[in-house]
């Protein structure tokens, strides 16, 4: 069952037309509601393949999709087939409304536009229990066509869907490797754990800066965190109320771990590591980069049990080939290279102590 119903006793009053709909009843109606529509609009978070044929969309009048592209239950080849009639796409991280909107009625409730939310007459048994509201009260389907509205418009939580990002989300599920059993390591901090399988750590970049955010993007930032709140797992949402924000040219690849390389002013510091989440939420910013925010933690890497901290000696590692790093311009810098960097830099101390200490000795 996914229904969900609240029983209250309202004032009689004389609303337009009013009932309920279910599962197998959703995709009929959805296709009589839009026939002779200039403008269709639909939210709902997971979409199954098959969705676009089921509820009969095809190319001719606009149609608008909000969805969450993050979750594991948005099939991205669903959105593909939308794109191929016309759908624009955009992604909402907190999604979980389900709306259908015509320019005279509206449908909201429960069913996701999958095979187990829409179900077609006589495969009942086969999907979810559903519960829905078909109207065409004027005040509902206005409320409904603003609420929408402002959700496509924010800028902070719902960001363009394209096709190529869709295709490379396709191609990421198809190439996502099988499931393998986490190595334990024998060394517990970052740069020791990096030199014991450096190939588990491909997806940990050092980012070397010397100038901080614009004015625009610090904006951008405080206004993602104040409006965040505590991760909610129903909906994996990530915690931005003390998000970092990196603003490069070029976005980091998602659910990558940055270790903050921070070169402002005299003395350099490592800040810690952060995590670019999943699908990385770009925040726009007028007349500047991008905001990337990204998640503090410790971090953690796939095939590899456990996490792995900064030790006071990696980070003094990391600040000897600071200004190498950002003499060299590049944005992200995988660990394995780095820690590759500060090996050869210490060998050639050493070479260099040990050519002294045969000078001084004859």
């Amino acid at each position: 069952m996914s229904a969900k119903i609240f029983w209250i006793d309202l004032p009689m009053g004389s609303p337009g037309m009013i009932r309920l709909i279910r599962e197998h009843e959703l995709a009929a109606e959805f296709k009589r509601l839009k026939a002779r529509q200039r403008r269709v609009s639909l939210a709902a978070p997971f979409w199954g393949l098959g969705a676009a044929s089921m509820l009969g969309l095809r190319r001719g009048p606009e149609i608008r999709v909000l969805c969450r592209f993050d979750s594991p239950a948005c099939n991205p080849k669903a959105l593909l087939e939308l794109i191929k009639v016309g759908a624009l796409i955009r992604s909402h991280r907190r999604l979980h409304a389900k709306l259908y909107i015509t320019d005279a009625a509206v449908i909201i409730g429960s069913s996701n536009p999958s095979r187990y939310g829409v179900t077609q007459e006589g495969d009942i048994l086969g999907g979810t229990v559903e519960a829905n509201i078909l109207t065409d009260d004027s005040s509902v389907v206005g409320e409904t066509r603003d609420l929408f509205q402002r959700l496509w418009d924010d800028q902070i939580e719902t960001t363009q869907v394209s096709s190529r990002m869709v295709e490379q989300e396709i191609r990421r599920r198809e190439l996502d490797p099988p499931a393998i059993t986490p190595r334990t390591l024998t060394a517990r901090s970052l740069i020791s754990a990096c030199r014991e399988a450096p190939e588990l750590f491909g997806k940990v970049f050092v980012v070397a800066y010397n100038t901080g955010l614009g004015d625009g993007g610090k904006a951008a930032l405080k206004q993602l965190q104040s409006q965040s709140g505590a991760s909610d797992e129903e909906l994996g949402i990530a915690d931005f109320r003390n998000a970092w924000g990196y603003q490069f040219e070029n976005a980091p690849l998602a659910g990558s771990w940055l270790v903050d390389l921070s070169c402002k002013g005299k003395s350099p510091r490592v800040w810690g590591a952060s995590r670019v989440p999943l699908p990385a939420l770009r925040l726009r910013v007028r007349g500047e980069n991008d905001v990337t925010p990204t998640i503090r933690g410790i971090v953690s890497v796939p095939g590899a049990v456990g996490d792995f901290r900064m030790s006071t000696q990696d980070k003094e590692d990391i600040l000897s080939v600071a200004q190498r790093l950002l003499r060299d311009g590049e944005d992200f810098v995988a660990l394995p290279r780095v820690v590759e960097m500060i090996d050869k830099a210490k060998r050639a101390v050493d070479g260099s102590s040990r050519d002294g200490a045969r000078a001084a000795s004859t």
